[in-house]
């Protein structure tokens, strides 16, 4: 199955760009996919390419190749809710290209060959590899996906991940993720291979974690050039501590800090970014939260609420985009929302303020309509 001339770019190029591989062996093309996915063989370790070009890769570049069928795990993806393909199609070619080896440089123009040609079964290795180490965490968040799943000791190797090194070294990013990361001992295996590693100093690794122990990895990802670490946040002061339950906010905005001054002291090519769900709890404080970020100027990404089983209890009490009614325990919601969107623009932060802009309408037009019978018929999905 060689590929299918398409006439416009397939719908999302996420199958085209990514391996997502799990802690418990599920692997996708992302991890927003909500749908069955591909086993991965957590005990052997075959040639990347028979899950890059494997059965379920192939049906999921053709179910974006034209119109995502009824039943596909693409169907109604959260990420396209509030982005333009236009603008996601950005994220795909965005990639600073001046930091790239010749292999890196080969591997991207063979991407995006495929991708345009919306081709089934391709000739590059993903641009990003995102690797899901466990669900273990030092911190207990309302909202969290994986609570249910705890405790859960398994986990990715990080010597079998390694074994890919020849893929991986023609990659963009890597990403690593939990739980929490750095508390898993594979995962900080892997960290610290990745860092002093000089076959990856062209490849850019994402650290995705709620920042509560980078205190104590600071100095030696300082090895590394090219990191972008996301930190999870979705308020400040009071208001992060009862979302993200267990942590401490003056130590995780300590440790953001010291991350851009030791950037600067060292000339790191490092980001600093955040993640924050917009749901009741947040939103109270919402235009806080957006100074905050100007003041360190820290850009801030923005997600509604997901909902996933196990958490239900947060879905019915947090999720203002399912149960509107929810606004009106959050005293002048529109106003810091208004005031939010206008510090993005006048920042200059234009993707953030209209992400803000798009959320408020569509909170407007939830608020405005009937109340859809969601509590008795709720979907959850299972990470």
């Amino acid at each position: 199955m060689n590929g299918l001339p398409a006439q416009k770019s397939p719908m999302c190029f996420e199958p085209w760009y990514e391996l997502n591989v799990m802690y418990n062996g599920r692997l996708a093309c992302c991890c927003y996919y909500n749908g069955p996915a591909s086993t991965f063989d957590l005990d052997r370790w075959p040639d990347l390419f028979s899950y890059w070009n494997g059965d379920f890769m192939r049906k999921v570049r053709s179910e974006v190749v034209d119109n995502v069928p009824e039943g596909s795990g693409c169907k109604g993806c959260v990420v396209f809710k509030y982005r333009s393909h236009e603008e996601m199609s950005q994220l795909f070619q965005g990639s600073p290209q001046d930091i790239l080896s010749p292999a890196q440089l080969e591997n991207r123009q063979r991407a995006m060959a495929n991708f345009a040609a919306g081709k089934l079964e391709v000739d590059h290795v993903p641009m990003r590899f995102y690797f899901n180490f466990g669900v273990s965490c030092n911190i207990n968040c309302i909202m969290c996906c994986q609570t249910p799943e705890r405790p859960s000791h398994q986990t990715l190797d990080a010597d079998r991940l390694l074994a890919w090194k020849p893929h991986m070294v023609k990659a963009e990013t890597i990403s690593v993720i939990g739980g929490e990361p750095l508390i898993l001992p594979q995962a900080i295996k892997f960290i610290r291979a990745i860092v002093q590693d000089q076959d990856f100093s062209t490849v850019r690794m994402d650290l995705l974690t709620n920042g509560l122990n980078l205190d104590k990895f600071i100095d030696e990802l300082s090895a590394k050039t090219h990191i972008n670490f996301c930190i999870s946040l979705d308020g400040i002061g009071d208001s992060y501590e009862h979302i993200r339950a267990g942590s401490n906010w003056s130590r995780v905005e300590n440790n953001l800090l010291a991350l851009k001054e030791t950037a600067a002291r060292r000339n790191l090519k490092w980001t600093v970014v955040t993640a924050n769900i917009v749901m009741k709890s947040s939103l109270a404080t919402i235009d806080k939260l957006v100074r905050w970020h100007i003041e360190h100027d820290i850009h801030p990404n923005f997600v509604d609420f997901m909902n996933f089983s196990g958490i239900e209890d947060t879905y019915f009490k947090e999720n203002i985009f399912a149960f509107p009614d929810l606004l009106g325990e959050v005293p002048d919601w529109n106003g810091k929302l208004e005031e939010a969107i206008h510090l993005l623009n006048e920042k200059g932060w234009f993707g953030s303020a209209d992400l803000l802009r798009k959320m408020k309408l569509d909170l407007i037009t939830r608020l405005f309509s009937p109340l859809p019978n969601e509590r008795q018929q709720m979907s959850c999905r299972k990470g």
